[in-house]
């Protein structure tokens, strides 16, 4: 009788989460990131060791003409579009140079009543004419548009439709999205769904320039969790889910299908929820730590981007779709690494650099997680078997730059010289 009534009842609703379900298994061990977040902050804070001369993209390139006190809306509103072209597999350095320098050529753009009336044609022709003001050989090639090419004319109508809804909303100031609020959660509430490409990694993009730069007050922030990211606390085991073999996916065109090589390859994918999981674990856990998410977000970004892309073993190899599209058709094979033979005869093993090379569990390559959305496990991390110098070497050779020739030994710059974060880490001697 009990159970016809309970089946009689209406069931209540259930409540929603916060976020979607995130991935099955999902785990963190806050010992291991306290460990290696305290190490991190540290080192980024005094610019030791492997951050030593480094300087954050939005510290070199934002135009010192919008740092001046008198034009703090116009700083507010130049970093807005800033942090809305930090989309896809942009490379962050080309992106603020490009943005800088259309900022320079039409200004008008940055400010949100002008470029809510801005045809799309007419901004991406802004565009073009800034790229090959830049790259004068993007002119006669490719989509022209520089750091702005991927989804070029979706970019041009989120942008105009972007700088309506700043005006709509926030009367063309997004200070006014942080008045009275002391949390990151509830400052994204005022501007969930509002914003065409804005989530919560953006927003917190946004929200952590912002607090740099005086321009709001400063609240707890998440880390921000991007492919760098996700990869540096995978690679360390300080977040652990079940993954699943790659598998062919589901595109019926043969030449987008993944490789026999990668299906059988353990992967995650990536989705909002796992990041915005990540995201809501790390805020309270930074808070609980005493730890700022600005020391340890660009700490974990220069580290992934710069140490871990330059192992052989992160390396992925694409075959040509086109003639400006590849995909990933394979990674570098177990057993490639086990013998020097297997690595390239200039190699320059800066993992020996990197303070977390013995608690580096696998290898992860970029090319699936930009091809198929997936962080792959291409195996156990193998250290490269040539490694002669000491480990307490006082000089890194300098890190290759695209279409350059790359010294063999770089000498330590004087005290008063910041480094490009494009050209590489300077490592400091050890203490």
């Amino acid at each position: 009788m009990a159970e016809k009534k309970l089946r009689g009842k209406k069931r209540l609703p259930r409540q929603k989460s916060l976020f979607p379900s995130p991935p099955s298994g999902l785990q963190f061990n806050n010992f291991l990131a306290g460990k290696v977040f305290h190490t991190l902050a540290r080192m980024w804070q005094g610019r030791d060791g492997i951050f030593s001369g480094l300087q954050a993209p939005q510290q070199r390139d934002v135009p010192k003409e919008l740092r001046e006190e008198t034009r703090a809306q116009e700083l507010c509103q130049y970093l807005f579009f800033q942090a809305l072209s930090m989309r896809g597999g942009v490379n962050s350095d080309d992106a603020f140079h490009l943005t800088a320098e259309l900022w320079n050529m039409h200004p008008e753009l940055f400010c949100p009543s002008k470029a809510m009336t801005t045809e799309e044609k007419a901004f991406i022709a802004a565009v073009k004419e800034a790229a090959a003001k830049m790259h004068p050989l993007l002119s006669e090639k490719g989509k022209r548009a520089g750091a702005y090419s991927y989804l070029l004319g979706e970019h041009a109508r989120h942008w105009r439709e972007n700088a309506a809804a700043l005006v709509k909303h926030f009367d063309g100031d997004i200070r006014t999205a942080y008045h009275g609020i002391s949390s990151f959660e509830e400052s994204f509430g005022r501007v969930e769904k509002k914003f065409k490409g804005m989530r919560r990694k953006i927003f917190a993009l946004l929200t952590m320039w912002l607090q740099e730069f005086s321009l709001i007050e400063g609240f707890p922030l998440p880390v921000i969790v991007d492919f760098h990211c996700l990869r540096f606390l995978a690679q360390q085991r300080i977040i652990t889910v079940k993954m699943k073999p790659l598998g062919p996916g589901k595109s019926t065109r043969p030449e987008r299908q993944r490789a026999r090589a990668l299906q059988k390859l353990p992967a995650l994918h990536v989705t909002e929820a796992l990041i915005n999981t990540v995201m809501s674990w790390s805020e309270g856990f930074l808070k609980t730590c005493g730890l700022s998410s600005y020391d340890v977000s660009h700490a974990l970004w220069f580290l992934s981007r710069e140490l871990c892309a330059s192992y052989y073993g992160n390396r992925s190899f694409a075959r040509q779709l086109g003639l400006r599209r590849s995909i990933t058709a394979r990674v570098v094979p177990d057993k490639e690494l086990k013998t020097i033979s297997g690595w390239p005869k200039t190699y320059k093993d800066l993992c020996r650099y990197c303070p977390f090379e013995n608690t580096c569990k696998m290898r992860i390559p970029a090319g699936p997680y930009f091809d198929f959305g997936r962080l792959v496990n291409a195996g156990r991390h193998i250290v490269y078997p040539g490694r002669s110098l000491p480990l307490d070497s006082r000089w890194l050779p300098e890190l290759p730059v695209a279409g350059k020739s790359p010294r063999s030994v770089r000498q330590k710059p004087p005290p008063d010289k910041v480094t490009n974060s494009r050209q590489g880490f300077l490592f400091a001697p050890p203490s």
